[in-house]
């Protein structure tokens, strides 16, 4: 049967105004009709999206790093009769032939846009010419579009779009549904069903909802006293109203919506490009509590009409930290500055800091905290006051997303003199019971040394001071503040020369 060979799926893709990770094939300095050779397709790669507004139609090539945007098109996309186009949306990235599909506005024909950004026009049986505005396509070839937005009636048009460079003229299938006020959709690469976020109409106001609409039937087991049924494609499913992010998510026309490969769903808000996460809505309950991520909003927000996109549907996709810049440079005090850059991140829980004295075993220097999900570049900072008294020293990066993999980054070496000093401090016993810690100062000089003794927690935050004077020979030092148990640091400073040892202690209950 057609209809049930168009909705059995297994994947997404992203249609509307923003994203689509996917780079030009090749862009030639005049664009001409593609007539007597195959049009370039796309080829996806991370952190660049296509943007297609305006009511002549127009392609825009988005940076996700910067935000900003470079238009690629002068005056519409090029039809293969070599004319300007005209209003298109929906759009949808194929992964089966690497195309960006679209709606031609008001009209029963569909527009395959190539990776030079000509166009060609293909007229679809059973598509009625009405301004349809929702579009994705599945991964194994099926785009599905729906009227939405104010015009929006309750059917989804299924096209199957084969990989077949001389097909000439496509067929949509009708399947009947619950629509809404909806202005864009995405495939889930889950479980192949349809998720969209409510758009606002004239006067709406309070949180959107999310909806879920089956692609195929659903056999729904027996329980209980409920014998097995099925769902039929095409039914709506309220998952819920949408709550937080910073700015919290509110009412707006969500005119892109797209799904990573994850099955995370982000939609983007049309007229300030602010951009939400929702992680695994494939997994959330009907009537259920759904909360958003905020991800970030692009420098050059777009902001007009018949704004639409698509986000290439591939394992090419931005890693989860982009690590553009790692520096670490001895400082005053024998303290080290270290210094990173990101260029997007994606579910980053924190940063472990690490040292090393011989660049193979590493010890915990301190931790900062990651950005989550962001779109833009960050940059971090770190100072490790207690490099100890060797005169080098290896730092790395353990990177640790919020499922708690992780990664680690180049290793970097700093210099720090040789570090002598007369003095060697010693901890024992170390772990060492609440109340029971022993400090011993070794003085091989044949004078009084003045010092400073300083207690610190793991991030390097000062927690105690105190000056000391050790006379030749060993001296017991006492530590004139309470410690809870926990990790610390204890490092001991010469007044002058600034030469550092460091010990890391325990103290236990």
């Amino acid at each position: 049967m057609l209809l049930k060979k168009l909705i059995a799926r297994s994947t997404r893709r992203p249609a509307s105004y923003l994203l689509f990770a996917t780079t030009l094939l090749g862009v030639p300095t005049e664009l001409r009709a593609q007539t007597t050779q195959t049009p370039p397709a796309f080829t996806c790669t991370a952190g660049t999206a296509y943007l297609f507004q305006k009511d002549v139609t127009d392609a825009y090539e988005l940076n996700l790093r910067t935000g900003t945007l470079t238009q690629r098109t002068f005056n519409g996309i090029v039809l293969s009769d070599g004319t300007q186009g005209g209003k298109y949306n929906a759009f949808g990235f194929n992964p089966r032939d690497s195309y960006i599909w679209g709606q031609v506005y008001n009209d029963s024909k569909i527009i395959r846009v190539a990776g030079n950004f000509s166009g060609q026009v293909f007229p679809v049986t059973n598509l009625p010419a009405k301004p349809f505005v929702v579009g994705d396509i599945s991964n194994d070839g099926i785009m599905y579009l729906a009227i939405g937005g104010s015009n929006a009636t309750d059917v989804i048009y299924a096209i199957d779009l084969k990989v077949d460079l001389t097909k000439t003229t496509y067929s949509a299938t009708p399947i009947s549904t619950t629509l809404t006020y909806i202005t864009d959709w995405g495939v889930s690469p889950k479980d192949g069903n349809l998720y969209a976020v409510s758009s606002n109409v004239a006067g709406q106001t309070g949180a959107p909802v999310l909806y879920r609409f089956l692609t195929a039937p659903r056999t729904n087991p027996a329980t209980g006293t409920t014998a097995a049924s099925t769902t039929p494609a095409g039914t709506r499913e309220t998952l819920g109203t949408l709550t937080g992010g910073s700015p919290a998510i509110a009412s707006s026309n969500f005119g892109s919506a797209f799904m990573d490969v994850n099955g995370s769903f982000y939609v983007v808000t049309n007229d300030k490009g602010i951009i939400y996460r929702i992680d695994n809505p494939h997994q959330l309950p009907v009537n259920g509590s759904p909360t958003v991520t905020y991800v970030g909003q692009p420098s050059a927000s777009p902001n007009a009409s018949n704004t639409d996109g698509a986000r290439c549907a591939t394992s090419a996709v931005p890693l989860p930290v982009e690590l553009v810049a790692f520096t670490a440079t001895a400082a005053p005090s024998r303290t080290v500055a270290l210094n990173w850059a990101t260029a997007s991140e994606m579910h980053n829980a924190y940063f472990e800091v690490q040292r090393s004295s011989d660049g193979r075993t590493f010890e915990v220097a301190g931790r900062v905290q990651g950005h989550g999900s962001t779109l833009l570049a960050s940059t971090y900072q770190f100072t490790d006051t207690a490099p100890g008294a060797l005169p080098a020293a290896y730092y790395r990066l353990r990177q640790v997303d919020t499922d708690g993999s992780f990664s680690f980054s180049p290793v970097r070496t700093v210099a720090l003199g040789s570090g002598s000093s007369p003095l060697r401090l010693v901890v024992a016993p170390n772990p060492a019971p609440a109340g029971q810690l022993h400090l011993q100062v070794s003085n091989a000089s044949a004078a009084p040394t003045a010092a400073t003794l300083t207690l610190t927690d793991l991030l390097g935050r000062r927690l105690h001071t105190q000056a000391v004077t050790l006379p030749p020979g060993t001296t017991d030092v006492g530590l004139q503040a309470p410690v809870a148990p926990g990790a610390y640091w204890l490092l001991l400073n010469e007044s002058e020369g600034q030469a550092r040892q460091s010990v890391r202690v325990l103290i236990t209950d």
